[in-house]
């Protein structure tokens, strides 16, 4: 709810006020929820960062407490802001490289050697219940913290072996179940859902066969809506019987053999793990067909055998998978760019471009929307030294993505424009039952705007002049011919394939969200580190799924590797120094003992399988769309400051053949004008380059001497090209802040910096005209502006006179105050009057220092804007002016006072408005206790007057009443009376 109570000051015998309310709802729109479109083209799975706010739907009242708040809270978090974690204590002696690692450790920041950085944590319990296997059980591991398991007597526990947990919040995970050796030989998954009450975790054999899966480098993120739907899904029926045969051949394995350190498992366990992921594979594409098409499903999907598709191999050699069930290339977003920056537009002409760069001139931000790692370098130059480097995309589970943002529509109560029916109703008929739908309104708008986040665009700031190209692993057909992008491509190659499908896998044994840090890129340990990767990168073939096993095995059963990765490229996850690389190295050396592909290469072998047949390889299917987005992306080469300085001053001239583009500029303006002005206040003056294209508007940027540069704002309106141009400068207020005022060739318009650093024209800030340019006509007898005080401040004033009948002339000042802050004008005052002959004007230029004072008559009522009239406000004009006329005072009368132009059907002018008033005082003190009544909801287009009246026993006043464009004035009046009512 928005709004409330706005006062409306009335005579002083009569107060009045209104209430006005406006009540918003929160609407999201998830592109691609709908199956089709009307193009032909297949929709991508989901745009989930695709969220704009709809127009207001009413909320249930049950609802409405939720929605009292901003639009579009939920909205994906950009950028890089690496999630810590808690701090760890680790002994010495111990770690995954000793098979006598017996320690147990403690939790907190005060933590004496390296571990993850603290997060907040939620504490709950887990309970071992593998069967035989649970003999075997000595300790656990969650987020690099080794517990000790307790077998003391505890509630709930039925016996069984167990520890209290710390589980980073909203995040899920894996929990590494120990020998007393030290070998891992089971994993579960954990997880920290927000908003639902903790309960326990069993580690029973079901979980342990979700675990190997979930250790795949691509089956899951550290996002605790997924991994616990994951869980969800494969324990309900069908899938659940699948999951029974695996999980049980496993337990079976590791009480027999709990050290086998890696040994593969037998043919039948590894058949029955294939089809399991067929099973959850089919079960996640009837959902996401159910959700497509919002109708009942006829059956649940029975089927958990896997398809016999032969191999089509080769790495990554598909790109045109089916997108009913993959996520497919989408074009990037439209969005804006936070003030002061400005967008800066790719020139590749197909249009494939991935990125949203924002620049300042010297700092950019840049938004990713391609899976591929990309590198941005000056134009000009080589590829050898870089600007930066941007992440790319990140889903946490494809194969999700559509079922969760789904679930979170349901969760969020939103409205979402297009889809038929969404996740928590879909599951339901499915018989899942998923726990954040059971209880949706315990979770916060916070804390559904954290569950968001399972998809996020790769972000990244980097400085560098504007004028650059960027390189990534994609398609090098639009590569310029002599530019060698080996090297930088090889660095994207490796890297991306890092982010796909060995950072998840360091999340969930980490128990952290994990995130590239790219910032000084350049460096030297991350280049060496970058050479390193990116050889064990070229060293891997085969098709897609053999690729990355290759990859994968290379790097995450490399303690050491992972170590200095995680140091040079996640540094906010640990604490510095040498314990921190020492900590991770014994960390990693679990996980090399661990099935870290989760045996899904050699279960796609027994049953025949490979990536290109069932969706094992879940983000892979990201990964294949790389070829659709273009290697090389460059953008126009903009003027920098020191090209803007060296333009002559003082006159609108041609540029130089060749010359760079003004930031924004189309193309190359025919008269370019260079004005120096301060325009920011800091007493340097900044040069601003302003320029006009006959049939294009007009436009400027500002250059700063720090050497950011400020564009002509986007949201500004834009002006008229009219040929050559001239400019001075102005002060509007009492701040050192300038403003220059542009004539192009016959009025002009003022223009300046706002506080934000938006170079744009100056409007009016209310009344009827609010937003459109303030504009500056010719002066001339008829037409003056210029500056005055009123003895507290600097003002603006514009007087225009008229000759009135029959004689004389009538008069009409205008008086505007600057906001500085969005640098918009305020009229704080009108005058009006009828003079035989027009005196001197009162204003000077506003380029002087010192402009006369004047004295004003009252403070007027701004008039509201919008496409119908304020009746309350042209109510209020009349009533004020029946008060000064009946109180004799025709200083405020004349400022309530309107009629330059003739009105229809009334011959009276202002003049004849006050002497009607006048000619019948005897009625005005009736008519001054007496509200006006005006006409409603009447339109501004339409209609430009507005009929009011005053109605008391003995007559009536008819008025007609006028928006300025700042106020209501009241331009004709007439008095009616009749004879009095006799009673019986």
């Amino acid at each position: 709810m928005q709004g409330g109570w706005r006062m409306r000051r009335d005579s002083p015998r009569r107060k009045r006020r209104t209430r006005l309310s406006e009540q918003a709802t929160v609407v999201l729109h998830l592109e691609g929820l709908a199956g089709g479109s009307g193009n032909g083209r297949k929709n991508p799975s989901l745009s989930p960062v695709d969220l704009e706010t709809l127009r207001p739907a009413p909320p249930s009242q049950k609802e409405d407490w939720r929605w009292r708040r901003s639009k579009g809270i939920l909205v994906v978090v950009l950028g890089l802001a690496v999630i810590a974690g808690l701090g760890v204590v680790v002994g010495n002696d111990g770690g995954g490289d000793s098979t006598n690692d017996v320690s147990a450790n403690g939790l907190g920041p005060a933590a004496s050697v390296g571990g993850l950085v603290a997060v907040p944590t939620e504490r709950r319990r887990i309970i071992i219940d593998l069967g035989e296997a649970t003999k075997h059980a000595a300790k656990i591991m969650v987020g690099g913290v080794v517990e000790d398991l307790s077998t003391e007597p505890a509630a709930g526990t039925s016996g069984h072996p167990w520890a209290d947990i710390d589980i980073a919040q909203n995040t899920g995970g894996l929990a590494v179940i120990l020998t007393q050796s030290g070998n891992p030989f089971a994993t579960v998954p954990v997880w920290s859902l927000p908003g639902l009450t903790p309960q326990s975790f069993v580690a029973d054999c079901g979980a342990a066969s979700i675990g190997q899966t979930l250790l795949s480098p691509w089956a899951a993120r550290p996002d605790a809506l997924s991994v616990s739907f994951i869980n969800t899904l494969a324990r309900s029926e069908p899938t659940s019987s699948v999951l029974l045969d695996h999980a049980e051949r496993l337990c079976t394995r590791i009480a027999l053999n709990p050290d086998a350190d890696g040994t593969p498992p037998p043919p039948a366990e590894l058949r029955a793990q294939a089809k399991l992921l067929c099973a959850l594979d089919g079960r996640m594409a009837d959902i996401r067909a159910a959700i497509d098409s919002g109708e009942r499903p006829a059956t649940t999907g029975t089927s958990t055998e896997c398809p016999a598709i032969q191999s089509r191999g080769g790495a990554l050699s598909e790109p045109n998978r089916d997108a009913a069930t993959h996520s497919v290339t989408r074009e990037p977003d439209i969005e804006a760019c936070d003030l002061p920056m400005w967008r800066f537009n790719d020139t590749n002409p197909a249009g494939t471009s991935p990125f949203i760069v924002c620049s300042d001139g010297v700092t950019n931000r840049v938004v990713n929307r391609s899976p591929a790692v990309a590198f941005f370098y000056e134009s000009g130059k080589p590829p050898a030294k870089p600007l930066g480097a941007v992440p790319g995309e990140v889903i946490s589970v494809p194969n999700l993505e559509k079922i969760a943002l789904a679930i979170l529509v349901d969760v969020g109560r939103l409205v979402v424009r297009g889809v038929k029916a969404v996740g928590c109703t879909v599951l339901g008929w499915f018989g899942i039952s998923f726990a954040p739908c059971q209880n949706p309104d315990a979770l916060t708008e916070s804390q559904v705007a954290k569950l968001f986040e399972i998809i996020r665009p790769g972000g990244a700031k980097f400085t560098g002049p504007p004028r650059y190209y960027s390189v990534a692993w994609g398609d090098a057909a639009g590569v310029p011919a002599g530019l060698d992008i080996r090297r930088p491509e090889a660095y994207s190659h490796a890297l991306t394939f890092l982010n796909y499908a060995v950072l998840p896998v360091l999340g969930m044994v980490l128990n952290r969200d994990v995130v590239l840090d790219l910032s000084s890129i350049d460096s030297p340990e991350k280049q060496v580190l970058l050479d390193q990767l990116a050889g064990h990168v070229s060293a891997a073939e085969g098709n897609d799924l053999e690729f990355v096993v290759n990859m994968a095995k290379t790097i995450l059963t490399n303690p050491e590797l992972l170590a200095k990765f995680v140091v040079v490229f996640l540094p906010s996850l640990v604490t510095g120094g040498t314990d921190a690389v020492r900590w991770l190295r014994r960390t990693f050396g679990y996980l090399k003992k661990l099935p870290v592909l989760g045996y899904i290469d050699l279960a796609a072998q027994v049953v025949g399988l490979v990536s290109n047949s069932v969706e094992m390889v879940i983000s892979l299917v990201r990964l294949s769309k790389v070829g659709s987005y273009p290697a090389y992306v460059s953008w126009p080469s903009y003027m920098t400051g020191e090209e803007a300085s060296a333009l002559p001053v003082g006159t609108c001239v041609p540029p130089a053949s060749g010359a760079a583009l003004p930031v924004n500029a189309v193309r190359l303006p025919a008269c370019l004008l260079p004005v120096d002005a301060d325009l920011d206040g800091d007493r340097v003056p900044e040069r601003l380059v302003l320029w006009s294209d006959a049939g294009a508007p007009m436009g400027g940027a500002a250059y700063l001497a720090d050497g950011r540069i400020r564009a002509w704002a986007l949201a500004s309106p834009s002006l008229p090209g009219a040929g050559r141009l001239s400019a001075a400068v102005r002060r509007l207020d009492d701040s050192p802040r300038q403003q220059v005022s542009v004539d192009m060739g016959g009025a002009a318009v003022l223009v300046g910096l706002t506080r934000e650093g938006a170079l744009q024209a100056i409007r009016y800030g209310d009344g009827h005209n609010q937003g459109r340019v303030f504009g500056i006509p010719p002066a001339h007898d008829a037409h003056h502006t210029g500056c005055v005080s009123d003895g507290t401040r600097r003002l603006l004033v514009t007087t225009i006179t008229n000759p009135a009948k029959p004689s004389g002339a009538r008069v009409a000042s205008f008086y505007y105050a600057l906001d500085s802050g969005d640098l918009t004008l305020r009229m704080v005052n009108y005058n009006g009057a009828y003079t035989g002959q027009p005196g001197r004007f009162q204003g000077v230029d506003c380029a002087q220092e010192q402009v006369p004072h004047v004295r004003l008559p009252i403070a007027m009522a701004p008039d509201s804007g919008g496409p119908l009239h304020h009746e309350l406000q042209a109510a209020r004009a009349v009533e004020m002016l029946i008060d000064a006329a009946y109180a004799g005072d025709a200083g405020q009368a004349a400022a309530l006072l309107g009629g330059i132009l003739p009105v229809p059907g009334f011959d009276a002018y202002s003049l004849g408005v006050w002497t009607v008033l006048h000619q019948n005082a005897s009625a005005l003190a009736e008519a001054s206790e007496t509200p006006a009544a005006c006409a409603q909801r009447i339109r501004r287009v339409e209609q430009p007057f507005l009929y009011c009246v005053v109605q008391n026993a003995g007559g009536a006043w008819d008025f007609r009443v006028a928006s300025t464009g700042d106020n209501y004035v009241v331009v004709a009046a007439s008095h009616r009376t009749w004879p009095p009512v006799e009673h019986a």
